[in-house]
């Protein structure tokens, strides 16, 4: 079978759906039955996908940053560009299917959320009108739909009218690198190069409204007036949509010595930041899946999260679940960790074993032997 994946919007900087691809796309090309037509966005190339004999590589002229050029080529260019290759699959990792396949081509698409529907007041409107066609108009094509969660697959129905049988659920992975770390050498270089305190509460994602990193700030600052809260906040992630307002905040609650903004964290340190955080803060509106809270619980840290969305379902019985539009549930949530250690122990155990099961390599056989097959 010869399968083509879009994988433009892997870059240097992976979150989200790059991280996606990489690590789904390496279990995939573990089958040498079949032959893989990958995409790439110019100047990216991944190691482990390039040592294998039954993968090439068509490798664009534009940067995945030059969002323009590329989607124009994800939505227009695609048809042109695979008819030498002749694929019997196209898979789309980020909800995007390009026009004029063919109909000797079947169509999979993922999709990670319906957050531009659900939640559009978190992003530009621009983006919101643009991705809300291209969302409706990929799944009604597709011949195959991925959710990654039954959150995600409920939305479908709810909100775009997918025919439940053409749906399949398959939960993300969680990377086999997300382990805790106790090395006390690589802690330290790890803690100074990112120049992160002692003990802290530790949020992981890129800022975005969605997020509701303003509360998450508010709480903090509530805990640190009622508490004699020794902990700081560290807000790791590339600064997205509005990522001002945040700071501003910061600055408003006089907060600015408390809270630590290291910017975007190497996948090689993320296992040792997770580590060495005593509680993940993950208070989101809305989460398809929500990857933080599996990689900080897999490494051995408790998490508190939001009771919407995709949370509770992916979390289960592991995590403390909180209102995350009430500043002092989410203080609350917090402080019932930091402050009882039965519970952090509970936590831990329930989380490693939680997280166990979500692999890679079941996402990438399931979607070989379901998602593909028709």
């Amino acid at each position: 079978m010869k399968i083509a994946v879009n994988a433009l919007q892997v870059s240097e900087n992976n979150s989200g759906i790059g991280w996606y691809i990489i690590n789904l796309v390496s279990k995939l090309i573990e089958q040498p039955e079949h032959f893989f037509n990958i995409y790439l966005s110019q100047g990216v190339h991944i190691d482990q996908w390039e040592r294998k004999n039954h993968v090439s590589f068509n490798h664009k002229s534009f940067r995945k940053e030059e969002f323009f050029r590329r989607n124009i080529f994800e939505i227009f260019g695609f048809s042109s560009s695979i008819k030498k290759y002749q694929p019997d699959i196209f898979f789309a990792p980020d909800t995007k299917l390009p026009w004029g396949l063919g109909s000797n081509v079947k169509e999979v698409v993922t999709v990670h959320d319906l957050a531009v529907f659900k939640y559009p007041a978190t992003y530009q409107k621009s983006r919101v009108l643009y991705w809300q066609k291209h969302f409706a108009s990929s799944v009604k094509r597709a011949d195959r739909v991925v959710a990654i969660s039954q959150s995600t697959k409920r939305d479908l129905i709810e909100v775009l009218r997918v025919p439940e049988e053409k749906i399949i659920v398959i939960y993300n992975g969680v990377g086999e690198e997300f382990q805790p770390v106790t090395d006390s050498a690589e802690c330290l270089k790890v803690r100074e190069k990112y120049r992160l305190p002692e003990r802290y509460i530790l949020f992981v994602g890129t800022f975005s409204p969605r997020k509701n990193l303003g509360r998450l700030i508010k709480a903090f600052g509530l805990l640190r007036r009622e508490t004699n809260l020794p902990h700081k906040l560290v807000i790791a992630g590339e600064k997205g949509w509005k990522y001002r307002e945040d700071l501003e905040r910061v600055k408003d609650l006089s907060l600015e010595d408390q809270i630590v903004f290291p910017g975007f964290v190497d996948s090689a340190d993320l296992p040792v930041v997770y580590s060495m955080a005593d509680v993940l803060a993950y208070p989101s509106l809305y989460e398809g899946f929500g990857l933080p809270p599996v990689e900080a619980m897999a490494c051995g840290t408790p998490v508190v999260v939001s009771n919407t969305s995709s949370l509770p379902e992916v979390v289960g019985e592991a995590g403390i679940f909180v209102d995350p539009y009430n500043i002092e549930d989410i203080g609350a949530g917090l402080s019932s960790v930091l402050s009882d250690l039965m519970i952090q122990k509970r936590l831990i155990k329930l989380g490693r074993d939680r997280a166990r099961m979500f692999s890679w390599e079941r996402a990438a056989s399931q979607l070989m032997k379901t998602g593909f097959r028709f």
